[in-house]
C-alpha cells in the first residue's frame, strides 16, 4: 500500500493504519478471494491458502502499546545512536521527535504516534 506523507500524517487509529504497519512488519493483511474453479480461499496479495495459515489477525499496532513497541523495535525508531529521535509528551500529543524535539511525527496516543512515525521512515526510505 503506498501511501503519501499527508495521508500518513492525518491517518486515524484503526483497521487502515494497522495494515500499512503490517505491510511495514512484513506481516501480510490477507485479502481472501475465491478462483473460478478452485476450492478455497487464496490471498490476492501473498498468494498462500486459507488452509494453510491460522486465522490470525492483523495486530491493533495502532491501539496496543505493547504491539506498537514491536515495530519501534522493529524499524529501530528509539535507537539513539542511529536515528536521535526520542518519544514524548508534550502538550497533549505524543511526539516522536529528533535530538532538538523537532516533531517528526504526532499522535492522541503513543502508539498512533509510533505507527505514524515508522511509516514516514519507511517513505523517506523508499526516496518518497
Amino acid at each position: 500500500m503506498k501511501l503519501t506523507r499527508e495521508q500518513i500524517e492525518t491517518m486515524e487509529a484503526g483497521p487502515e493504519m494497522n495494515a500499512a504497519v503490517a505491510e511495514l512488519m512484513g506481516v501480510c493483511h490477507h485479502n481472501w478471494t475465491t478462483k473460478p474453479g478452485k476450492q478455497g480461499q487464496q490471498c490476492v496479495k501473498c498468494g498462500v491458502l486459507r488452509c494453510m495459515v491460522s486465522p490470525t489477525h492483523t495486530p491493533d499496532y495502532s491501539t496496543d502499546i505493547a504491539a506498537a513497541w514491536e515495530v519501534m523495535e522493529h524499524a529501530g525508531l528509539l535507537d539513539f545512536e542511529r536515528r536521535g529521535w526520542n518519544l514524548f509528551y508534550d502538550d497533549g500529543v505524543w511526539v516522536i521527535g529528533d535530538d532538538k524535539f523537532l516533531g517528526i511525527a504526532i499522535g492522541k496516543t503513543a502508539p498512533l504516534a509510533i505507527c505514524r512515525a515508522a511509516l514516514l521512515w519507511a517513505l523517506e526510505q523508499e526516496g518518497e
